[in-house]
């Protein structure tokens, strides 16, 4: 019995369709493994920009520190009996 040529024409088009699916699950699984690293890295950023901040607001609050503790300093002088002029030499 002969066979045709038609029998084995659905075979080689399903082979295609497979090989098209494949293809666009690979393609979505890279573009989900791109956003995923893109997500890490914006995370990581915006945790080391909130850290920044963080040592910013630190480093000014120990100068208004400082600076209020030289005011006071400064005002126990003037108010001393000599007017601070002891100090200037």
């Amino acid at each position: 019995m002969p066979i045709s040529h038609n029998s084995r024409q659905p075979q080689s088009s399903g082979g295609f369709a497979l090989v098209i699916a494949l293809s666009l699950m690979a393609f979505v699984l890279l573009l989900l493994l791109s956003i995923t690293t893109l997500v890490q890295v914006e995370s990581q950023s915006a945790a080391i920009a909130s850290a920044r901040v963080e040592a910013e607001q630190a480093a000014l609050l120990g100068l208004n520190v400082a600076i209020g503790e030289l005011q006071k300093e400064l005002k126990a002088t003037l108010e001393a009996p000599g007017g601070g002029k002891a100090c200037v030499g």
